[in-house]
């Protein structure tokens, strides 16, 4: 009769064990970890084209550009009835106009030399006259130097036998065939010379020294020549890269 007790004793712990099993749960719930990382952002479309329009920010410039002053044209008178306006700094150039003496013109600039002005004349043509014929209303040495990029360029100087510089002095170029069909300049202070002649000038021609003026550092003070002319020299056109040819005048004997 005393094993019966013990029995149920054993049967009833069994029971409340089984029962505290299903209250109390023995597992622990484990909460997510934190993300360390932000979650992409998504740029509207819009807004993404605004960003890539910007642009992209320019330096600053180490010196601020010069001002560049516009030039104000010298007005000039011409000198010579029937004046010619020529389409490029030459005799060989094609005439476009004749203007009557007195007739004024705007001087915009001139060429090496000073031997022709650039000019627009009263009915508004532009082009190229003589400058020893004209008569500026200001000052010569403030006008441009300005060239023709169609025209073909004989340059050089004149000197004497010690190298010096003659100004004033008259270099003329003429065709072999026809000697009426010429050009001519005068050196200026520092013996040099120009002659502009248009790109499709083409034949046998002759440059040398025909004259002087009287206000030349060659000639003595009643205006006589010290020097004597040197030879002609003979060149064949076109010449494309441009010709620089020198001449030496001799001591008269």
């Amino acid at each position: 009769m005393k094993k019966l007790p013990i029995l149920f004793i054993l049967v009833f712990l069994l029971l409340v064990t089984t029962a505290c099993r299903l209250i109390s749960p023995t597992s622990t719930a484990t909460a997510p970890a934190e993300s360390t990382s932000l979650p992409a952002i998504t740029v509207p479309p819009t807004e993404a084209a605004t960003q890539a329009a910007l642009p992209t920010p320019t330096p600053r410039p180490t010196a601020i550009p010069a001002t560049v002053t516009p030039f104000a044209p010298i007005r000039g008178t011409i000198g010579a009835d029937n004046f010619k306006l020529r389409s490029g700094p030459g005799f060989y150039f094609d005439t476009i106009a004749l203007y009557k003496e007195n007739s004024t013109v705007e001087v915009y600039g001139q060429t090496p030399g000073s031997g022709w002005y650039y000019v627009v004349a009263s009915d508004h043509l532009a082009g190229w006259m003589k400058s020893e014929y004209i008569t500026l209303a200001g000052d010569a040495e403030e006008l441009p130097s300005m060239s023709d990029n169609n025209a073909s360029l004989i340059s050089g100087h004149v000197r004497n036998n010690q190298g010096q510089g003659l100004s004033g002095i008259s270099v003329v170029l003429f065709s072999a065939e026809d000697q009426n069909s010429q050009d001519n300049t005068l050196t200026n202070a520092n013996g040099e010379y120009f002659l502009y002649l248009p790109a499709s000038l083409k034949g046998n021609y002759t440059i040398g020294i025909n004259g002087y003026n009287c206000q030349s550092n060659a000639v003595d003070s009643t205006c006589n020549l010290q020097y004597g002319f040197p030879s002609a020299q003979s060149i064949s056109l076109p010449y494309t890269s441009g010709i620089s040819i020198e001449f030496v005048l001799p001591p008269l004997q």
